[in-house]
């Protein structure tokens, strides 16, 4: 079954600067301001107002990733590209707009999934239609950013690197993206996360 672990750092590479050297990850804490307001290892203030967001560790900001992962039922998803990309776009436009574009996926694959199925039901059909998802979600995604720059103009700035992000997902059905790295012949999982104190 797919890992929260490397699906939260292949979100965390899309969130937060990095450097990577040797199999090891090291995500910057800068501190930045956006639509989102003051947003930091991809935790907005606006997402989540009762958070320090200036003073948010590494750590603190994977708890609260791992509330989307538990929502998205990502435990029981067997494909670990499929569940990247379905925890990705869950974290970057909310875990019920997931859910909704992964039923648009779905359905559009031959699913007779309800449009008000739950996420369990949703996890169960990902796992049934495993072999094509991530390109049928992934040009769901696609759609989904393409609708928000044709609503309101100033979201067109931002379509470029939305469209990247969900590009970034899926390739062929797997994840350009990766957070296992092959050691004498063997995946293994090599990511390090490194919190550093804020300055000033």
């Amino acid at each position: 079954m797919a890992d929260f672990e490397q699906a939260f750092v292949a979100t965390m590479k899309q969130e937060t600067p990095y450097i990577e050297s040797g199999g090891l990850i090291t995500f910057s804490p800068v501190v930045i301001e956006d639509s989102g307001g003051i947003t930091k290892f991809g935790v907005s203030q606006k997402a989540h107002p009762d958070v320090d967001v200036k003073s948010l560790t590494i750590s603190q900001a994977q708890t609260i990733f791992r509330q989307y992962w538990t929502q998205i039922v990502g435990d029981s998803i067997s494909s670990q590209a499929n569940a990247n990309n379905y925890f990705d776009h869950a974290v970057n436009a909310g875990s019920s707009t997931a859910k909704s574009l992964a039923i648009q996926a779905l359905r559009k694959m031959g699913s007779q999934i309800s449009e008000s199925a739950g996420f369990n039901a949703v996890a169960k059909e990902i796992n049934r239609y495993t072999t094509n998802f991530n390109k049928f979600f992934g040009a769901e995604r696609e759609a989904y950013y393409k609708s928000l720059a044709k609503a309101d103009p100033r979201n067109a700035d931002s379509l470029e690197g939305w469209l990247s992000r969900a590009q970034d997902f899926f390739i062929s059905g797997l994840p350009s993206v990766l957070a296992v790295s092959a050691v004498c012949g063997i995946a293994i999982v090599m990511f390090y996360v490194q919190s550093k104190r804020e300055v000033g």
